[in-house]
């Protein structure tokens, strides 16, 4: 701390203090001169007083050359301190570096929970599932997050349930995810607003960075959501097969810059839990009007159309 000055003293100013110090380096030099008329007897006691006179002259002088070579405000007044050293910065631009991250985004696609198809000895009754089905839900939950095989939810997306029902195929597969993570499952398109709801999920990309979302849908419409999504790749194109409760289409959004193209990749993956129910068939798909063609976006047949019959089941057009 800076010494109290005496009542009534104001403070010297840093021209005012080199004047002071040279003063006292004239004095010092003026004693070193006298030391000569001291007798040589009594010399030697004096001499290490005049050398230390001398290193004080020297130190008073530096000091007050460095007062006077330091710009104004370069200390502060009260503590002795010097403000801290500002190093300019480069912008972004110049240095190379990212201003955002690179936005991700997760887009899984399952099929609801199993059934027995309508043209079965004992048909599931719409809207409820097999006791299988119901088993692979509770696996959904499992498989989704720590622990499992694929990135935890954020978002869940199913049909929009029929007027008078309150329970759904798509529902029951989702609702132990939901469970899990305290997830509502978003219900706001009905099964032929596929395209809407494609077109919603692109559309909302930069504000799902980082998120994942699962969709439960009716088979024979995924192909074309997978499509409407950007998929090109064979799995997108091709019929879902009747039998299929097992495969998963995993489209992943990948974006580098804000405002900047997406690139879509596709991984087929698998739930592992019951593989296919049933022998191989597309009968259910088979000209149904809810069927991919339909939205625009046709998908081709694995085999040679459907089996068991000429191919004209469609149920009035609801796919369960």
């Amino acid at each position: 701390m800076t010494p109290l000055l005496p009542s009534g003293t104001a403070p010297r100013s840093r021209g005012a203090a080199a004047v002071a110090a040279a003063e006292s380096a004239g004095d010092a030099a003026e004693a070193y001169g006298r030391l000569e008329d001291v007798p040589q007897d009594a010399r030697q006691p004096c001499r290490w007083l005049r050398i230390a006179t001398l290193v004080a002259a020297c130190l008073s002088v530096a000091a007050v050359s460095v007062a006077l070579t330091r710009p104004p405000g370069s200390d502060d007044a009260t503590t002795g301190m010097r403000p801290p050293r500002v190093v300019p910065t480069l912008p972004a631009q110049l240095t190379g570096t990212a201003t955002s991250s690179p936005c991700g985004v997760n887009v899984i696609i399952a099929r609801h929970c199993n059934k027995r198809p309508p043209w079965a000895a004992h048909p599931t009754p719409p809207a409820v599932c097999t006791q299988q089905g119901m088993l692979r839900g509770e696996n959904m939950a499992h498989i989704f997050g720590a622990g499992g095989r694929f990135p935890a939810p954020t978002r869940l997306f199913a049909r929009k349930m029929r007027e008078g029902f309150y329970s759904s195929r798509d529902l029951y597969l989702l609702w132990p995810l939901a469970q899990r993570y305290g997830l509502m499952v978003n219900l706001s398109f009905a099964a032929a607003d596929v395209l809407e709801l494609s077109r919603s999920l692109l559309e909302q990309r930069p504000q799902l960075c980082g998120e994942t979302v699962v969709v439960s849908w009716d088979h024979c419409l995924i192909p074309a959501m997978a499509q409407a999504l950007g998929c090109r790749e064979n799995p997108c194109l091709t019929c879902w097969d009747d039998r299929d409760y097992d495969t998963l289409l995993w489209l992943r959004y990948d974006q580098l810059l804000p405002g900047g193209a997406w690139n879509v990749s596709l991984k087929v993956e698998h739930e592992g839990f019951g593989g296919f129910d049933g022998p191989s068939s597309y009968r259910e798909c088979w000209d149904n009007i809810a069927e991919t063609k339909a939205m625009g976006y046709p998908c081709t047949w694995t085999g040679k159309g459907p089996s068991g019959d000429d191919g004209s089941y469609h149920d009035d057009g609801v796919v369960e």
